[in-house]
């Protein structure tokens, strides 16, 4: 399973697994066909972009659970967030983890 690590923002690189580390000032981030989310922090709506099919779709709580289970066939899904109180939550998506901030 390939490690994504994504530097904070003032440095903007990404470092995927340990062979490629990449500039993303240079680099179309959906060219990475890597899933993606925004906006990040999110209110209402959630946007996962660069979607595989039957991609499996969770919205996980810090403690462990499971709030928000869908799969979907399109490369790219809308998630309804407002239910969620504010905090930090994680996306998964296949094997990926997405950090996300709901306020």
């Amino acid at each position: 399973m390939d490690e994504v690590l994504i530097t904070p923002h003032r440095t903007r690189k990404l470092r995927i697994g340990k062979i490629l580390s990449v500039d993303l000032n240079s680099v179309d981030v959906n060219s990475l066909q890597l899933p993606w989310i925004s906006p990040n922090p999110a209110s209402e709506w959630l946007t996962i972009h660069n979607l595989r099919a039957n991609s499996s779709i969770s919205v996980i709580d810090l403690s462990g659970r499971v709030l928000i289970q869908k799969s979907t066939l399109a490369a790219e899904e809308i998630l309804n967030v407002s239910r969620l109180t504010p905090g930090m939550y994680i996306l998964s998506v296949g094997n990926r983890s997405i950090p996300w901030m709901k306020y």
